[in-house]
């Protein structure tokens, strides 16, 4: 079962391209690097931030948390602790 803050794989994806940019990046980046609508990639920084995942600023800045950073580093995981349930 999953929680409020459980991260789906899309906003993993972009969570793992965030990082890939050294944490800091921006909406209309992300949108282009993931080849989606930038409306639609603001959509999704905004869950990805209600989630505390990332910091997404004014302007569309985005800053990756300590909590993303550790979710990231947690990803390799993911695929065996989602078989165990």
């Amino acid at each position: 079962m999953r929680g409020n803050n459980d991260i789906s794989t899309l906003e993993f994806e972009a969570l793992q391209m965030i990082y890939s940019e050294g944490g800091d990046s921006d909406v209309d980046k992300l949108s282009k690097k993931m080849g989606i609508e930038p409306n639609r990639a603001k959509m999704l920084c905004f869950s990805i931030a209600q989630k505390d995942y990332i910091d997404y600023m004014i302007g569309g800045e985005i800053q990756i948390t300590p909590k993303g950073t550790l979710e990231i580093l947690r990803g390799g995981n993911r695929e065996k602790e989602s078989s165990k349930q």
